[in-house]
């Protein structure tokens, strides 16, 4: 005959059992099945050094999760910190080259970015700090991304290939402060069209906009002195320019090759053009400054639509190949201070009729050749005429008129 359990002892039991079992699996569940809340971010310091005395360098990362499998880089930030100048770099030798970041960030406190400090180092954005006195020379050269730029109040100058080969750098803002602008700063910056000049500018360095194929117009501070040579070559989109009086100097080849520009005048405080101004350039209607007494070799140089040039009293001497092949200019008044005509000056040139002015001494070699157009030409007596008549006047049409007074 079997016992029975006394139901007393079986109640305990039972609730017991259910204690025991239920205990554990209340508490895994709270841990297996707690949810974490996303998206998630968080930031990591990818490397970190140093480029200068007082200046730090740190490569951050910024991620997002998503799941806690999904884990998305969604910003590369190369940031900047400390006091003073940056480093100086040899060409190629920066810590970040051919780095590709989304964003540049120089701390305020930060006075000089070195020469080649970011070269060849993309960047989406670069943010610059009020403390910014210098931009070395290389600095931001061979970026890629970059498409704007602002330069800083108390910036003074902009090193040479600063922002040479911007690929994608479309606009420029510069402050008062500014002072100079160096050579080929901005060279090959193909999409440049924006450019805001402050008010303080003073010099354009050699080559700074050179093949800058994208900027239509260029209003130039009344502060600006020099112009140096080819500051503006090839800028094919170009078609206005206005220079400002105050402007001393406009060197070798400053606007050669634009195409578009059709109408130039020099200020009169203008003493001095370099060779090959506007040659190859789409010129139509110059005005010369009256301050200038030497017109150079080339100015003119294929200026295959030049219609009028207007020279001023005070010009004493025009130079070899000045207007060589300007084939569309059919009648020019030379000034009455001009004392010599360069050789093959007006080569080829499209001119009906000329009359030298009565101060001129001498004519060079071939000064005339190839002017086929030309049917009288006045030149006074006293003017040598380098290698002889028909030197001057080679291959000139055979009823040429030379007329001496």
């Amino acid at each position: 005959m079997q016992k029975k359990i006394p139901a007393f002892l079986l109640s305990f039991l039972v609730a017991m059992l259910v204690i025991f079992c239920a205990a554990p699996l209340s508490q895994g569940a709270s841990t297996v099945f707690a949810e974490e809340e996303y998206p998630v971010e968080y930031d990591e310091i990818n490397d970190s050094g140093k480029c200068g005395t007082n200046v730090t360098w740190q490569i951050k990362k910024h991620y997002v999760k998503t799941s806690e499998y999904d884990i998305n880089l969604t910003k590369t930030s190369l940031i900047i910190s400390g006091s003073g100048a940056m480093k100086n770099y040899a060409y190629q030798k920066n810590p970040f080259y051919c780095w590709v970041f989304d964003e540049i960030i120089v701390n305020e406190g930060v006075t000089t970015i070195g020469n080649h400090a970011f070269f060849h180092t993309d960047a989406r954005t670069v943010r610059l700090p009020s403390t910014l006195k210098k931009i070395g020379t290389g600095a931001f050269w061979s970026n890629n991304t970059l498409k704007s730029i602002t330069i800083p109040d108390k910036v003074t100058s902009i090193g040479k290939d600063a922002f040479d080969t911007n690929k994608a750098l479309k606009s420029v803002y510069f402050p008062d402060s500014l002072k100079t602008i160096g050579g080929d700063a901005f060279s090959y910056c193909r999409k440049l069209s924006t450019i805001r000049f402050g008010k303080g500018l003073t010099t354009i360095g050699s080559g700074a906009f050179y093949y800058c194929k994208s900027i239509k117009e260029l209003t130039l501070p009344s502060s600006m002195r020099y112009i140096k040579s080819g500051a503006f070559s090839f800028c094919d989109s170009l078609s206005k320019v206005k220079l400002n009086k105050g402007l001393k100097e406009i060197g070798s080849e400053a606007f050669r090759g634009c195409k578009n520009l059709s109408t130039l005048v020099i200020p009169d405080t203008v003493t001095k053009i370099g060779s090959g101004m506007l040659s190859f350039s789409g010129i139509k209607n110059f005005t010369l400054s009256k301050r200038v007494k030497y017109l150079p070799a080339e100015t003119f140089q294929r200026c295959k639509k030049l219609k009028k040039v207007t020279l001023k009293k005070g010009l004493t001497r025009i130079g070899f190949f000045t207007f060589e092949d300007c084939v569309k200019l059919k009648s020019i008044k030379l000034p009455s201070t001009l004392t010599k005509i360069d050789d093959c000056a007006f080569a080829g040139c499209g001119v009906t009729k000329v009359k030298v002015p009565s101060k001129v001494k001498k004519i060079g070699k071939y000064a005339f050749q190839f002017c086929k157009k030309m049917k009288i030409i006045k030149i006074p007596k006293k003017a040598k005429l380098v290698g002889g008549k028909n030197i001057v006047f080679y291959e000139c049409r055979k009823k040429l008129k030379i007329k001496k007074y």
